[in-house]
């Protein structure tokens, strides 16, 4: 176990903590950084270059090219004995068609995984663009394609680039009587993939890759493994280190101890998704500061975690917002002004949520929740307040960016989590917003939108109350007397209104008495016409 984390503590909310901590940590093979098996898909495994020019190449964001292995020509075929020609002149296939890692050997290519030491070399083949496969061009095209299309994934609904370029991979087991073999990644550079040009005479596209600008890492899975199992620690990564003198150092501190224990020279390319581990590092409590600020002491963990209710002024823990009569708050545009539609439940919420207060908005979809939390970040924004907005999904992300955008408030949007937060992205974002600043409204502007605002809602507000007031002595709203009449009409379609109308009810006289005494008399009436009839 990890000495940093206690196997008891008197604090609930710490041991709460920890537990929900512990869900995030897959250690097991499941996890492709501690498990990653070279299967059929889903990876493209890099032959015949040398990993400090490759990866220092990329690092300089040049954009390489995965290439195949040309498939065999028919004369080539002939030529090293995979066909011949008979007495008659006829084709004889003698071999079954090589496999393309047999073929690479023929073409001279150096065709083992294990990548060979990097040098100074001259040799064009390691100081181009490209990147040796050893796949044919339509195994390759498939690959790349599918890769490509799970990557894009990935960034469209979590804003998270999961693809890697890895260097080096520890064989390890899980301990010294084991005999499966697992492997796992060593040095990763984070890279985008995109379709490049159409070979139009094998009906096949290009693919190439380029580095994102995002942090070089080591494997963090691998590292709380074997922290957490055996005692090692993964020697850190620097910005400045390339793959062999990563490796090396691996090699080196770890093999005393765990000879068995091998560190293969591959280079693959594939998807690697560290999002739950890095949640779970940056809920440990050892990585905040001390004291107060701690996160194991923070008022809302406390209040999240405890074994008992906690009030703390503000009401119950657990009821229903109270729905506020949003036409009677004082000054109400400038506490909690609204950018995007409102009702007046989500104005309510609006209020309690910038009035400091800790909430739970729900609803099911087209509720209008994209609409409040658009509102919220405005609020609190005109306050002066910094907000920081999450979401599992990057299209949730995306709604309410939208939404601030349309209503002028795009450029006080950072985003820190996508693959838009690439250093020269965020300059020429930041470069934007300082140029742009004569597009922003003036204020009258905007007190011209409250007054006519005001000005409706007044107008809104006197009608409401007109048509909920009494008619008269009636005791009845002209709502109620309108719907009453159009039911009374659909029903008695064969009677005309205007025959039995008297004269002498008006509003001033037809109170509720004189409404009962009316009743009373036509049921009499009825009574009596029902009898005759018989």
């Amino acid at each position: 176990m990890d000495s940093s984390i206690p196997l008891s503590n008197e604090n609930f909310a710490f041991d709460s903590l920890q537990s929900i901590r512990n869900r995030l940590l897959d250690l097991t093979g499941r996890n492709r950084l501690l498990n990653f098996r070279h299967g059929r898909s889903g990876f493209i495994r890099v032959i015949d270059e040398m990993p400090d020019q490759l990866a220092e190449n990329i690092l300089e964001s040049h954009e390489f090219t995965f290439i195949p292995v040309d498939e065999p020509l028919r004369e080539e075929l002939i030529e090293h004995g995979y066909i011949v020609i008979d007495d008659d002149g006829q084709e004889v296939k003698v071999k079954a068609d090589p496999s393309a890692k047999e073929w690479a050997k023929v073409k001279g290519l150096n065709t083992n995984y294990e990548l060979p030491i990097s040098i100074k070399s001259k040799d064009s083949k390691h100081n181009d663009t490209n990147i040796q496969s050893l796949l044919y061009p339509r195994e390759l095209e498939a690959q790349l394609r599918n890769i490509r299309t799970k990557a894009n994934t990935a960034i469209e609904e979590t804003g998270a680039n999961i693809l890697y370029l890895a260097f080096g991979f520890l064989e390890w087991f899980e301990d010294e009587n084991s005999s499966v073999i697992r492997q796992a990644p060593l040095y990763l550079i984070p890279v985008k993939i995109d379709r490049a040009s159409l070979n139009k005479k094998l009906g096949t596209y290009t693919y190439t890759i380029e580095y994102t600008g995002e942090d070089i890492i080591s494997n963090l899975s691998l590292r709380e493994k074997l922290k957490h199992d055996f005692h090692l620690e993964l020697p850190e990564l620097t910005e400045d280190i390339l793959p062999e003198k990563y490796l090396k150092k691996v090699k080196s501190q770890f093999l005393r101890h765990k000879p068995q224990w091998k560190v293969k020279r591959f280079s693959t390319l594939s998807m690697f998704n560290f999002g739950k581990l890095l949640m779970y590092l940056d809920l440990d409590p050892s990585r905040w500061p001390e004291g107060s600020s701690n996160i194991q002491n923070h008022a809302i963990l406390q209040k999240f975690f405890a074994k008992k209710g906690i009030d703390d002024g503000g009401g119950a823990i657990a009821s229903f917002g109270e729905e506020y009569l949003i036409d009677k708050l004082d000054d109400v545009h400038n506490r909690y002004p609204l950018i995007d539609d409102a009702d007046s439940s989500q104005h309510s919420a609006l209020v309690d949520a910038i009035q400091g207060k800790n909430l739970v908005i729900e609803g099911p979809p087209g509720s209008g929740k994209s609409q409040t939390i658009t509102n919220l970040i405005a609020a609190a924004i005109f306050q002066g307040k910094k907000v920081l907005f999450v979401a599992e999904k990057m299209a949730a992300l995306q709604v309410v960016k939208s939404r601030l955008a349309r209503a002028g408030l795009g450029d006080f949007c950072l985003e820190l989590h996508s693959h838009k937060t690439q250093k020269k992205q965020v300059y020429e974002n930041i470069a934007k917003r300082i140029n742009n600043q004569d597009e922003y409204r003036y204020p009258s502007s905007i007190d011209i939108d409250i007054q006519m605002y005001e000005e409706k809602k007044v107008a809104l507000t006197n009608y409401a109350n007109l048509i909920n007031s009494t008619w008269k002595n009636t005791g009845r709203t002209i709502h109620q007397i309108f719907s009453t009449a159009t039911r009374y009409r659909e029903e008695f379609t064969d009677i005309v209104v205007e025959d039995i109308k008297s004269d002498h009810i008006n509003g001033h006289n037809f109170d509720e008495r004189s409404s009962r005494r009316t009743t009373d008399e036509l049921k009499k009436y009825a009574y009596v016409f029902e009898e005759v009839k018989k």
